[in-house]
């Protein structure tokens, strides 16, 4: 049976479109690490979410990972008085350990999707080239400056200078390397053989 079959649509847009939005996981570790900062309210954790991943996630499915949070003793639940019907927890030694583990295996995220590259070069049409240069180069700048600004002054002065003379060298690199490209680009059409309707290659292009 085909995926178009089994999905009940059009199989890629439906396979593709489960995989869009934060994955689960990753959107579980930000609560334990907004918890862990001191924003213990469930309100507040939704309100968060809703800021910086951009997601749909209801508030019941934030209390419902609170509370597998709680049996499984990553957090406590609290409350702040007797009044109040807003849930407030606090992060346990054992989520602190867990939160832990899952920043070691982000901090490598980035060399697992590069392991993969062959995949997504392979799957690329031609024709979104101009577009994932484009949008693909601001995006990544975007998240290189919002990482500096909000973690460089967590550094120590030198090591941050260093990293980040580090980073203006790649930066000149890469500017290096595509205008060696472009300069190859435009010789070879100058090198080109146009079409002047004998066959022969138009000597004007050449010369």
């Amino acid at each position: 049976m085909s995926i178009s079959k089994r999905q009940g649509g059009n199989g890629a847009n439906e396979l593709l479109r489960r995989q869009q939005g934060v994955p689960r996981g990753l959107l579980q570790f930000y609560i334990l690490q907004l918890i862990s900062e001191g924003r213990t309210h469930s309100h507040d954790i939704l309100r968060s979410i809703e800021k910086k991943a951009g997601t749909d996630w209801t508030s019941g499915s934030v209390l419902s990972t609170l509370r597998k949070f709680v049996v499984e003793g990553l957090v406590l639940q609290t409350s702040e008085s007797r009044r109040s019907s807003e849930r407030v927890y606090e992060i346990t030694s054992r989520g602190a350990a867990f939160l832990k583990e899952g920043k070691e295996v982000l901090s490598i995220a980035d060399r697992n999707w590069f392991d993969m590259r062959g995949i997504f070069i392979d799957l690329m049409d031609a024709t979104s080239l101009p577009e994932f240069l484009n949008e693909g180069s601001k995006a990544n700048f975007q998240l290189s400056r919002e990482i500096i600004q909000a973690k460089m002054s967590k550094l120590d002065q030198r090591e941050a200078e260093s990293a980040l003379k580090e980073y203006a060298l790649n930066l000149r690199k890469q500017v290096a390397w595509t205008e060696a490209r472009i300069q190859k680009l435009s010789k070879d059409t100058k090198l080109r053989p146009q079409d002047t309707g004998t066959g022969l290659p138009n000597l004007r292009a050449v010369t």
